[in-house]
């Protein structure tokens, strides 16, 4: 119970207060007289450039990080506006590490809020994310650990931080690095590590810590317009 109360104010803190910033910078125009006096005509220009590459534009990558582990992975990032991009992860195994008694299987997403100190979605950002995954993993032990009954998946949140930079003169491939730190709330079931082994505890944890680090490489997608 602790946990989940734990949880939910970091849920409210990392996800409500940024969309109420989306919010802001998309009714920005539609404010007072004033505040529209004091929008100059090349911050409209820049408005009017941005949306059009916002509509066109989408940044596929892997995490080899995650591949070294044989976690097959996925993710796409898409801009929400001049400074502001969400990024969608998706990451699934279902391999052994050569015998039954070491595997790390699992099936999840970290989706991911971003702010990007520079235009362009390049360089230095903060992000803050959750975590949603199953698991079932053996490093080799006495023991195998797996999401209670098969569907309490651990659930989590927290920050990263992170750099990224072109590996081509175009912007067309990046590289991405980045390292996050977290909150889970994890409910698992603890059996004897051999075929059918028997079940030996349910247990709750609460883990704070390291929770993602990535090595990305980065394509950008352009669906028609403006290069960015």
């Amino acid at each position: 119970m602790r946990g989940t109360k734990i949880l939910r104010c970091i849920v409210i803190l990392l996800f409500i207060w940024p969309s109420t910033i989306f919010a802001n910078e998309t009714n920005l125009e539609s404010t007072t007289p004033e505040k529209k006096i004091s929008l100059n005509q090349s911050q409209k220009r820049d408005t009017t450039a941005y949306n059009s590459f916002a509509t066109k534009t989408i940044l596929v990558k892997t995490n080899s990080v995650a591949w070294s582990m044989l976690v097959m992975n996925a993710a796409a990032e898409i801009d929400l506006s001049k400074n502001w991009s969400v990024n969608i992860p998706i990451y699934y195994s279902f391999f052994n590490y050569f015998s039954h008694r070491g595997k790390y299987r699992t099936f999840g997403t970290q989706p991911e809020f971003r702010y990007w100190f520079k235009d362009g979605k390049n360089g230095l950002f903060v992000g803050m994310h959750l975590s949603v995954f199953t698991f079932n993993y053996a490093l080799w032990g006495d023991y195998r650990y797996q999401d209670h009954n098969g569907h309490t998946p651990l659930l989590g949140a927290g920050l990263n931080w992170g750099y990224r930079k072109n590996l081509t003169s175009d912007g067309k491939w990046r590289v991405e690095f980045s390292l996050g730190f977290g909150y889970a709330h994890i409910k698992y079931d603890k059996y004897i590590n051999e075929y059918n082994g028997r079940l030996v505890s349910t247990e709750i944890k609460d883990f704070i810590g390291i929770d993602n680090v990535g090595v990305n490489f980065v394509y950008r997608l352009n669906l028609g317009g403006n290069k960015r």
